[in-house]
């Protein structure tokens, strides 16, 4: 009943809840950057920011994210929401990539967006394939390994 009192229909709780999860994200990146010393240290907290669960990261979290990740697809409203934050997350990882002299740092991080989505989904769907806590140090070597990071 709250939550109806402050929201009139679904789609702005969807709406808020989006706007929410970036904030948080947003506040974990920039946790992690004032650790960062080198350009793949900004990838890296730019990373963590996008699947950290332990050290500021929030399992509740990521799994309301999956299921936005669901509505996007049927509500379009909330897909337009949902594509414009992905879409900033990949271009914060294009200049971190590109500062950190990656090869392809387009197509690196439109791969780093994909792998965090479809770890979320997966670790949500189907935890025993990818264990809470696992996705971030999978997702961080394939991008540090194809980027050529030291």
């Amino acid at each position: 009943g709250l939550v109806h009192y402050h929201f009139q229909s679904k789609l702005q709780v969807l709406l808020a809840l989006i706007e929410a999860m970036e904030a948080r994200i947003a506040q974990r990146v920039e946790h992690a950057l004032s650790g960062a010393t080198d350009a793949w240290g900004r990838v890296d907290a730019l990373l963590h920011g996008l699947l950290a669960l332990g050290d500021g990261g929030d399992e509740a979290a990521a799994a309301c994210w999956a299921q936005i990740g669901a509505e996007a697809q049927r509500i379009p409203e909330v897909g337009a929401a949902y594509r414009d934050g992905l879409a900033r997350w990949r271009a914060h990882l294009i200049e971190a990539l590109t500062a950190a002299g990656a090869p392809d740092p387009i197509g690196l991080a439109l791969l780093a967006v994909i792998a965090a989505e479809g770890a979320w989904r997966v670790g949500h769907g189907a935890p025993s394939l990818i264990p809470p806590g696992e996705a971030l140090p999978m997702v961080r070597g394939l991008v540090r390994r194809l980027g050529g990071a030291p």
